[in-house]
């Protein structure tokens, strides 16, 4: 399971005070990211042509570059709920006052089910310039 944890969120956060989002700036805490767990950083675009563009004709693999561990993206107020069965995660901070973790696991079994499908699509993909005036 992955999760967007509020701590990389700055201190734009509900615990700080702020609405969330759509009432205020700060991430909502039932939100879902909707980002990818492929390996990105090695074959950005298509899995199945990495390093290539996806044209309709393109030679396609099988992509190989795309986890073979599932998983399923939970909100906050999920994680937290989970993070409560384990307990005390933190053993402290550093000397620059950041928690370090311990490594402790729960003892509650989640099941994990994640109904994906391979597909092939369509997606247009449009970009524009903006004029504007630095003074």
């Amino acid at each position: 399971m992955i999760y967007s944890d509020p701590r990389d969120d700055g201190f734009v956060t509900v615990k700080n005070g702020y609405a969330p989002y759509p009432a205020g700036p700060a991430r909502n805490p039932t939100a879902v990211q909707r980002g990818s767990v492929e390996y990105l950083s090695l074959y950005p675009g298509d899995p199945t042509t990495p390093g290539y563009p996806a044209y309709e004709n393109s030679d396609r693999t099988e992509g190989g570059n795309i986890p073979k561990i599932p998983s399923l993206p939970i909100s906050w107020a999920n994680a937290e709920r989970l993070l409560e069965e384990i307990g005390d995660i933190y053993l402290g901070s550093d000397s620059y006052g950041r928690k370090r973790l311990s490594g402790k696991v729960s003892d509650t079994h989640v099941r994990l089910v994640n109904h994906g499908k391979k597909s092939k699509g369509h997606a247009e993909v449009f970009l524009t310039t903006l004029p504007f005036l630095i003074s």
